[in-house]
């Protein structure tokens, strides 16, 4: 049987990077991953990410799915995704649709 294998996801927030640190003092063999979703983050994720790489001397591990990673209004092969408020604004529409058809059914 195979060593279990200790993995910390890497958010590019404190905490993970405290859970990525305990874990380094913790066991011998760590990876420490980081789901590729840089470009529709804040700007400030990428200056800390590099910032912990440096002062911590993690090797931060990047998977990136292709065909899932987009940024929010970008446009994948001709078809733009919904911005969040537009999201937001089709759940209201629908929550009005089905509040009014329990009404109705009352």
């Amino acid at each position: 049987m195979s060593e279990a294998r200790i993995v910390v996801w890497f958010s590019c927030g404190a905490a993970s990077a405290v859970a990525a640190m305990l874990a380094t003092l913790t066991y011998e063999q760590v990876s420490i991953v980081y789901c590729d979703t840089m470009e529709s983050e804040h700007p400030d994720n990428q200056r800390f990410f590099d910032d912990v790489e440096q002062d911590f001397r993690f090797r931060l591990e990047e998977i990136k799915n292709e065909l899932s990673n987009y940024a929010y209004g970008k446009q994948l092969d001709g078809e733009r995704f919904p911005e969040w408020n537009e999201i937001a604004a089709a759940y209201a529409a629908l929550d009005r649709v089905i509040t009014r058809h329990d009404k109705d059914a009352e």
